[in-house]
Formats: C-alpha cells, structure tokens, sequence
C-alpha cells in the first residue's frame, strides 16, 4: 500500500486530500509549483550567504523585501480548501506533484493551515503561537535524535538558547503593542510622569515589534540550516535552505478580517524564507479592499458631486487593484476552474485505491454501477448503453470477379472497393441487456452530453458524486433487486439530490417541479406494481418553459450580450429529463418501455427542434430523426464548440470575400461528430479493424488541424464521403439540407468572376464606359459557359491546375485581337497601356505553339510565387525536371517573369487610368447637388411637383453630359443639354414650356461653369481618349484579373476545405 492509500479514509463531505491528477487538471500550471518554490529557496540561499555584496546596505537601510505569496483563487464551492490540503501533503511528502523519487520534507518548517475564522486576535499572533509550537517540535526532535549531537557545532540547549531568546523578546513587544494592552497601561497611569514612561514604553516596543519579528525568523531559519546540515552532514548547500511554509485558507469569508491579514502579511511576512499560501476569491478581495478605501474617506466622498464621486470610485477600484498585485502577485497565481471539460468530469473519482473498486469509478461507471450493474453481477467494467454511442462498421460483401480493392484512393476523393457495404447498429437497446462490458482494446466513445446534467462547480459535483458512492455500498451490500431499491421515494431523492447540487436547478426548481416529479403515496402491494406508471415527464410543461427561455435569450443577443451561460442552462435543463427518462426504462423495462419511447422522442424534438434548429431559420443544424444516443454526440459536439451566436450566423449565402470561418467551424464540428459515430468500437490494433474510422482517427485529426494539411485533407476527404452514406440511411432530409449549403459554399468558378465582376463595378462606379455591363455578361459568357468550362473546377483532386492553360490562352488571345481604335496622338502619356499591350503581344508571338501550355503552367507558378511570397510556391516544376532539359526549364522561367511583368504592368496602368478618369468626374465635386440646387433654384415648382425618384433618375441620364460641358468650357454644348434636361422634366410632367426661359438658362450656366472653374479642366477630346483606351483594353484586364483572382482562391486552404465538403457529402462513394 503506497502512502496516499495509507492517508485515505474513505469517502466523506468536506475539505479533503484530493489525487494529484484531479487537482492538476483543475489548476492549470500547478505543475510548474516546484519551479516556484525552488526559485524562492535559491533566491533566499544567495541572500542569506556571507558573501551577499549588498548585506551591510540592506541592514542599514534596511533590508529587501520579498512577496513570495502564492494564491490559490476562485468562486466558493470550487475546493480551494482541498487544493490547500493537497498542496501541503505534496510539501510535506517532498514530491510536489512531479518528483518520481521523493522522500519526506524534513528540510522545511510547514505550519499547519490557518482558518482566519479561528482567529480570536489577529495574524502575527497566531503565528508567534504556530512556530512555538515548531520550535518545540525541533526540541523534542533534537532529544530524540543522540545521533546529530555529534554533527552539531553546539548542543541542543545552546543551539536553541538564542532562538528562544528572540521568541520571548517577540512576544514581549508584541504584547505591550497590543491595543487592549496599552489602552490599559496608559488609563492606569497615576501622574503625568507615570503617563509619559507608560507611552515612551509603548511607543518603544511597537517601533521594536518588526525588528523583533524580523530577528527571530533570521534566528529560526539558521538553526532550522544547521539541523539540515547536522542531518545530511555535508556542507551548505542551496538544497539544506528552509523555507518556512503558512497557509491561510478562505481569507474570502470575513471582509474585516481578510483585509488585516493581507495588510499584516505585507507588513510582516516579507522574509526571503517565509513563503505564503493564501485561498480566496479574487473578486471578494477585490470588493472588499475597495470598499475600505471608499471607506477611508467616506465622510469627504458623500459631500462630493456625482461626478467627483464616480471618480472617487474608480480611483478606489485602481488603488485595490494594485494593492492586490503587490500582496498577491500576478506571477504567482492559480485559478481553480470550473468542470466546463467533459472529458475531465467523466475521468474523475473519488480516489484510486486498490482495495476499494467503488471510490475509483467514474460518474458513468457509478450509475452505471447504482442502476443495473451492482443488481446483476455485472462487470465493474460495464457501462450502460444510454451512456456510449453505438457501433458503425463495415460488413465484407462477397465479390463475384473476388478481386481486391484498396479501401480508399484519395486521388479520385471516392472509394474503389465496393466488396464492403457499412452496417449500422440501431441506435435503440434492449432493456434485458442495457450494459455493455467496457474493454480498453476497443474505443469507447461516452455521451458527454448527459454530464451537463451535473454541476461545474466542484463541491456541487462532489456533492452528487458522494450520494452515488454512498448507495454504491448500500447496494453492494443489499440484497434487493433493482425495482425494490429505486422506489419511487427512492428515485425522487436522487432527483433532488441532483437539483439541490446543481445551482442551474436550483434556481429554476420551481419551473423544473411543473415538467419533472415523481408521486409518491402509500407502500401496499397495489401501489408497488404501478410503481413505472409514478414517474411525470410533462414534455409539453417543458416546452413552454423551454420557449420561454430561448425568447429572453434572443433578447438578450439582439444587445449583443455574452449568452454562454443561458446556453449551459437551457442544456442542461433539457438533458435532466432525458436522464431520468433513460434511469427508469433501465429500472422498469418494458413495464415503461411505450411511455419511454414516446417522452425520448419527445425531448429528443425539443433538444433539437425547439432548441438549437430554431436558432436558425436557413439550414438545419441538427439531424432530427437519428436515435437520441447519435443525436446527443452531435449535439454535444456542436453546442460545446460553438456559441448560439455563431449558430445563428451560420448561412448558405457565398461570401465574394472568401470568408466564411463561421461555416467551417460547423462542419468541422460535423466532422468530429462524425468521426465518433464512426470509430464508435473500433479495435486499437488497426489490422482487426472493421470500423469506419481507426481507433486514433479522431485524435488524428485533431492533430492535423495544427501541423498536417495533407493529412487534414485525407482524413476530411474520407469523412465527408462517410457522411453521404451514413446519412443517407438515417437522416435524408438533414443530409439534403447539408448538399445545399456545401453547393452553396463551394468556391467554383462562377463564384469567382462574380468576385472579380462587383470589384470591376467598384473600380468603374464613376466612369461611363460605353455598353459596360453588355460587355461583362458576354465575359462571363467566354468565362464561365463557352467551351465547357463547368469542368473545370478550381479544384479537381489533380495538383495540376489543368484550367489556367485555358484562361492563359484566351487572355492573349484577346490581347492581340482585341478591337483598336483609330485615335493615334503620340503627345498623350496616358496611351502608355497601349504600348504595354503591344509589348505583350510581341514578346508573345515568339514562343512556338508546341511550347506553349508548359509556359502557362510556369506562368501560373511564377503568379502563385508572387501572390504567395514564396520562392518555392508549387511543385509544377517537378513535371518539368522529369522531361525536359533545365536549358530549357530556365528559359521558361526568364520567358514568364517578363511576361507576368507585362501583365502586372498592363494592371497598374489600366487602374492608373480608371482613377484618372473618375477624377476627372468626381474630384472634390458632388456635381448631381450642385446641379440639382439649381435648378431648384429657378423651377421650384415644377421640381416640387416630381416624384424624388423620378427626379433622381432624370438627373443620372444627364448630369455625366452637362458636367462634361461645363469641364471642358463649352457654353454651346452646356445650353443644348441644359435645355434637353428640361424639356425632359416638363415632359415628365406633361406640361409644355409656356414661356422663355433662356434667361433662366443664361443665369444657370453662369452658375455651374463658376462652381466647376476649380477642377482640373481637360478638353472633351482627352477624355474620350481615355473612354477609348479603356473599353478597347477592358477584355484582357478582366480577364488576368479573373486569372489572378482564381489563383488566389485555388491556393486558399479553405477552397480545399470546401471542395472536399462538397465533393464528398453530395457524391458519397459513387463512382
């Protein structure tokens, strides 16, 4: 028997020793405790050594003072104190949580754990009594031990002498410092004379009270040093250095209090050998400390304005702040969290102990255990069904030709072997057998979901757990079969027990009493055979409440507020029912079995159509007709991974950005959802494997989503194609619904030039280039229709973009044939992309056309090299090295640097064109107003009389003309147009002009060509230079920027992601 076995008493309320794994995973980096407390005693054995350059400066200025306080913090209920507890058995003990070879802590002083509620006086006192009682320890130590007596310089009486000296000096001072002690002394005085020696020595020994403590502690650490050195008899070492070890526990519960012993702990316990341990919550640390600020100047602060007392407030909230990171170091603080990890609640138990089975079961094994297991024989090792996931495998079919197949080709993204046909076990089980025998060779995949049922605090967890041990030895012990012991008294207690440790419950018990109770009632022989028909699960009590829930809490969303902690509740308020639905089916059998399966299908809709599914109105997000122990592994899945927010922000809408992290997360979900139905069973020796998936593929997977894309995509490939067939057979429906959104999602190339079509529109908003949008719908046509280009998808499972060849081609084919106007005037700049096209074409047509498709694919590479800033952007010219001469190889590399030269060339400058010619339209001119005042100005009336958005439309088929006009100064031009506006509204208006209206016209003229006299003027025929230029080369930049836009995509990991989403849930394993 180890020694934790020797300390254990068995199971029991309250503070206790926990296991070193169970608090570990509770205290994230307490591992790294030894690290700490191996610093604080190398740094208190430099300080201490002779040599120290800086002690003759510390003793006259006084000495440096050291925080080593370490906080064990969080909520109440959380085991704050059991940690403590822990925490000092692995001191005393030696190992501290990671040592392998260890041995008793003799080298410390450890005082026992102080509870500031036990505290009469206050701290310093309580300590002074605590190393009293050590140093009698050392005594009675030194006496029993003759053997140090020849390691010691000096014998235990002399070695002892001075430390009692300085203990009885201490108590002296802190004594005569006491307040009651000096309010006495000072009133018993008899004269003034008498009154001025009483204070002198009052005052004296409470300046002599820190020196004093100060003393005493140098005083016990070196005789603790030279009882270390007398035991190992070696010279000083940093090893032999005692440390001197307080633990104050819950110094949270009396705000008076705590505040005194944090005060006093800076004062005092500054020693380089004193190491604090303190547990509390930080928030009433917080709160407490502040208050006592605000208190400090209350009766200033309630005079204050509002203002100057919100500032006060805060000003108190900092002070606290940072007096909390002096006394409670930010460095040396860990935080107890809450059971949030299922996997963590299930591995937990009550203690590992060899002679005991019960205290080492987990909470599935214990009800396990209390509701069949211990009524039957049953293997420890059996878990109930309701608790694992039923098995998936594949079944051999018998092949005619009996050839062999391997199971999966990632290549062709389908599987060639069509001799194995997937078997799928129901997901309903047989009241006669609910068990299954547990065996570590095979994966057991638990229903995590029902643990929601059980609370994250630890002493509500602890509190439910402890009942089940408890009637775990009742039931061993019994002789009762499983009906006579879960009576209906028997059950509504464990109800209540769940519901009363559970503060979800709690707070909600009366609403949970409407849609969940048992009756209970007289014990004669009628009423025990009805006893199945006593249990009351009002399925329609718990929908209005669940109704009413989930509408406060689309309420609180619409103000963008935190809902994690509604979700955790509407969760776990589903799953209590269904638990105990689960519970008496496996009590009662098929005396409840019809009544169980109407409520399971019942809870099972408002777990998935009440609940999640009405969160979105666009897809369905949980299958709704798989068997609950499968629904309750996706639910599980997705509701712990994501928050309600992002289940309702989940779409089928194709976002041109590429973006759609929200959708990813949620099918990754569905994948490791997946994956756990899938390997539900499987063996851990791979090579017996008859399941969808292999023992470690989840891990796998998990794995490959931080360093392995290759690996990711395997594995997602051969998900996906599993979905198809796995949902085919148990939810048509959901998997339909799965088909439209991953068609939606795919990244085709349709999707693409829809991308480059709204960034086109965007750059040309302000210009009024001729046929504009007939000329996109025909690119479009030549994009995405012409010449079969459906079959090229961006991705085709080949790693050779078989599709840029034919962009590539059609690219220069357009930029040598493309239409050329007749306008030549050398003397403009901006024909600069005219000349850059004929470069193009020119260098172009010196490559043969037997060589061509190997420069598009290294053209592409060049592209991908520079949208990637990677030398080594694709592999494509390993195709190369394997067939042609690196002479060769290296002059295609030259040919296409020059060539995407031009072309990235040619891109600049067509933008540099775009942007100069809205400029010219728009530079610091909203001419549409301008115009529009105008003509309110002179024809309120008539205006008055249009609809605005007639008015609006007239506007837009004129002002881009009169704004012309008025740039390039013509008043012939401006008049003509002016008077076709008008004409137009009186038209609008079916009136005609009654009278003249040149003068109105003269005067509005006037009026726009001196609002525009600041622009930058060019005459009218620069401008349709420009038009020109930019429609004749409109084609080719449209088209490299679908090149380079499609480049992106195809290199965007989430493109993959998609595709093989796609591919696989629509297609299935169909050839």
């Amino acid at each position: 028997m180890n020694q934790d076995e020797e300390r254990h008493i068995g199971v029991h309320h309250g503070a206790r020793e926990l296991e070193n794994n169970v608090l570990l995973q509770s205290i994230p980096g307490l591992k790294d405790l030894y690290t700490t407390l191996d610093q604080f005693r190398s740094v208190a054995y430099n300080y201490n050594n002779p040599n120290y350059l800086n002690k003759e400066k510390d003793v006259k200025n006084g000495r440096e003072k050291f925080n080593n306080n370490i906080s064990i913090l969080a909520n109440r209920g959380m085991g704050k104190s059991s940690a403590l507890l822990t925490i000092i058995r692995e001191i005393t003990n030696g190992r501290l949580f990671v040592k392998e070879n260890y041995s008793e802590n003799n080298i410390d002083i450890i005082n026992p754990m102080i509870d500031p509620e036990d505290i009469q006086s206050d701290i310093l006192g309580w300590v002074i009594a605590s190393l009293s009682q050590r140093i009698d320890d050392m005594e009675n130590m030194l006496k029993k031990n003759s053997k140090l007596l020849f390691s010691l310089e000096q014998s235990p009486n002399d070695l002892l002498k001075e430390l009692k000296e300085k203990k009885n000096k201490l108590i002296s001072c802190y004594s005569i410092s006491g307040e009651e002690y000096n309010h006495v002394v000072l009133h018993r005085s008899v004269n003034i004379n008498d009154y001025s020696r009483n204070l002198n020595d009052t005052l004296t020994n409470d300046y002599e009270l820190h020196p004093a403590f100060e003393e005493f502690i140098d005083c016990l650490v070196d005789t603790k040093r030279q009882i270390n050195r007398a035991f190992d008899n070696k010279p000083y070492e940093v090893d032999q250095e005692p440390l001197i070890y307080f633990f104050f526990d819950d110094l949270d519960m009396s705000s008076k209090k705590s505040i005194k012993i944090l005060t006093d702990i800076l004062s005092y316990f500054y020693h380089q050998n004193i190491v604090i341990f303190i547990s509390g919550d930080y928030e009433v640390f917080e709160n407490s400390i502040k208050t006592y600020f605000l208190n400090e100047t209350k009766d200033i602060t309630l005079k204050m304005p509002d203002e100057e007392k919100s500032n006060e407030i805060t000003l108190a909230g900092n002070r606290a702040e940072y007096f909390l990171k002096k006394v409670l170091p930010p460095a040396y603080r860990y935080y107890i969290y809450e059971f949030f990890d299922n996997k963590q609640k299930a591995e937990l138990h009550y203690f590992e102990v060899k002679n005991d089975v019960i205290e080492s079961l987990n909470i599935f094994q214990l009800l396990s255990y209390i509701f069949y297991n211990g009524f039957h024989n049953q293997n420890v090792n059996s878990i109930l069904k309701m608790f694992i996931l039923p098995n998936i495998s594949l079944r051999e079919v018998e092949r005619n030709d009996s050839k062999k197949f391997d199971d999966y080709d990632p290549r062709k993204n389908k599987f060639t072997d069509k001799s194995k046909k997937i078997t799928i076990e129901e997901d309903y089980y047989d009241f006669k057998n609910p068990a299954s025998l547990i065996d570590n060779n095979y994966k057991t995949n638990y229903l995590y979901a029902y643990l929601s049922v059980f609370s994250v605090n630890t002493r509500g967890f602890m509190n439910a757990y402890n009942y089940m041990c408890k009637e775990a030895y009742t039931i061993k012990k019994c002789r009762l079969n499983v009906r006579q012991y879960w009576t209906s008294d028997k059950l509504s207690e464990f109800i209540q027990i769940i519901i009363n440790s559970k503060h979800t419950y709690l707070k909600y018990e009366k609403e949970i009493n409407r849609f969940l109770s048992i009756k209970l009632g007289n014990y004669d022989d009628v009423d025990k055979e009805a006893e199945y028909t006593r249990l009351r699960i009002d399925c329609e009590e718990l929908q209005i409440f669940i109704d009413r829930l989930l509408s406060d809490l689309k309420s609180k969303l619409n103000e963008y507020n935190d809902t994690s902690l509604e979700k955790e509740e509407i969760k776990s308020i589903i799953m209590l029912p269904i638990l105990i639905n689960e519970l008496f089916y496996i009590i009662h059998g098929s005396l409840y079995q019809e009544r169980y399966e109407s409520v399971q299908n019942k809870l099972k809709n408002i777990l998935t159509k009440t609940f999640i599914n009405s969160l979105n109105d666009k897809i369905i997000v949980l299958p709704t007709e798989l068997g609950m122990r499968r629904t309750l592994c996706l639910f599980q899945q997705i509701s712990t991974r994501m928050s309600l927010e992002s289940l309702i922000a989940l779409n089928t809408t194709y976002d041109v950005n590429y973006s759609n992290p929200n959708n990813k997360k949620y099918i990754v979900q569905l994948y490791l959802s997946t994956l756990l139905l899938g390997n539900s069973g499987a063996s851990i020796n791979e090579e017996n494997n008859n399941m969808l998936f292999n023992y470690n593929d989840y891990n796998l997977y998990k794995e490959s989503m931080y360093q392995n894309e290759e690996e990711r995509q395997r594995i997602e490939n051969k998900i996906s194609i599993y979905m198809n067939s796995i949902f085919r057979h148990l939810d048509r429906e959901w998997l339909f619904d799965k088909i439209k959104m991953a068609i939606s999602l795919e990244r085709d190339i349709s999707k693409v030039e829809q991308s480059v079509r709204n960034n086109f529109l965007q750059l040309a908003s302000n210009t009024n280039i001729k046929n504009m949008y007939e000329k996109l719908d025909d690119l479009y046509i030549q994009i995405c229709i012409n010449r079969n280009r459906n079959e090229y998808y961006l991705l085709d499972g080949f790693k050779q973009p078989i599709w840029i060849s034919n962009y590539l081609d059609d690219l220069f084919k357009t930029i040598e044939y493309q239409h050329e106007s007749d306008i030549k005037v050398e003397n403009y700049s901006f024909l600069q992309l005219n000349r850059i096209r004929d470069k193009l074409v020119k260098e172009f047509n010196t490559y043969e056309e037997n060589t061509k498709r190997d420069l598009y694919l290294q053209i592409f590479n060049e592209i991908v090299t520079r949208l990637t800033n990677s030398k080594k952007a694709y592999e494509i010219g390993k195709v190369f090295k394997n067939n042609k001469k690196n002479e060769y190889n290296q002059q295609l590399i030259e040919n296409s640097k020059r060539l995407v030269n031009l072309l990235d060339d040619f891109k600049i400058e067509f933008e540099i064109l775009m942007s100069r010619l809205n400029s010219i339209y728009v530079e610091e001119l909203d001419f549409d107003d301008i115009l529009e005042n105008q003509l309110f100005n002179y024809y309120d009336e008539e205006i008055y009389d249009l609809a605005d958005e007639t008015l609006e439309t007239i506007l837009n088929e004129h002002s881009f003309d009169i704004m012309i006009d008025c740039l390039g100064r013509n008043r012939s031009l401006l008049e003509e147009d002016l008077n076709s506006l008008i004409r137009h509204i009186y038209t609008e208006l079916n009136r005609s002009t009654v009278f003249d209206h040149g003068a109105c016209i003269e005067e509005i003229i006037k009026n726009l060509l001196r609002a525009t006299r600041r622009q930058r003027r060019l005459v009218p025929h620069e401008t349709k230079i420009i038009e020109v230029i930019i429609e004749e080369n409109m084609n080719s930049y449209y088209i490299y920027n679908f090149i380079l836009e499609a480049c992106r995509v195809y290199l965007n990991k989430d493109t993959r992601f998609f595709h093989s989403f796609k591919t696989g849930i629509e297609y299935g394993n169909e050839e």
